[in-house]
């Protein structure tokens, strides 16, 4: 998985099951980034709000919400509340996402309209918003390598 150059610089990297790479990502500056994602991506706002556009697609997605986004590329905003902006990112391959719907068997019921879809957006929620707090932890724990616990949590 190649996860982007400035992240590797910048934050630390967690991989878990040599397949999904998790960091937190923190700006103190208002930011844009013209960036190639690689692998999809699951963004969950913590602090400030993240405006993201592909092609004619446009949104925001403000602290408490989720943006999920298919490989491709991208312009990303961030946008700092009180002096901050922080996310959670998810890097997750097509065989891991292939695994789930397998796992789960789940079906794609049109497959050309699935195609056209660049992102889904939506409310953390209680439970999400704790999980991802959780997995915060772990990945700044370095005294303990929690692996397995990150890829159940994911």
């Amino acid at each position: 998985m190649i996860v982007p150059y400035d992240l590797i610089n910048k934050m630390k990297v967690c991989k878990v099951n040599s397949n999904i790479h998790i960091t937190r990502y923190v700006e103190n500056a208002p930011s844009k980034i013209q960036t190639n994602v690689q692998e999809n991506l699951l963004v969950i706002v913590l602090n400030g709000r993240k405006k993201v556009s592909c092609g004619d697609y446009k949104t925001v997605i403000s602290k408490g919400e989720f943006g999920f986004f298919k490989k491709g590329n991208y312009i990303m905003n961030q946008i700092l509340t009180n002096d901050i902006y922080e996310s959670l990112l998810i890097f997750i391959p097509d065989e891991y996402m292939r695994e789930i719907r397998d796992l789960y068997k789940t079906e794609i019921v049109n497959n050309t309209i699935s195609k056209n879809i660049t992102y889904i957006q939506g409310y953390v929620g209680k439970y999400l918003w704790h999980e991802a707090q959780q997995i915060l932890r772990l990945i700044n724990d370095d005294k303990y390598d929690y692996e397995n616990i990150l890829n159940l949590k994911i």
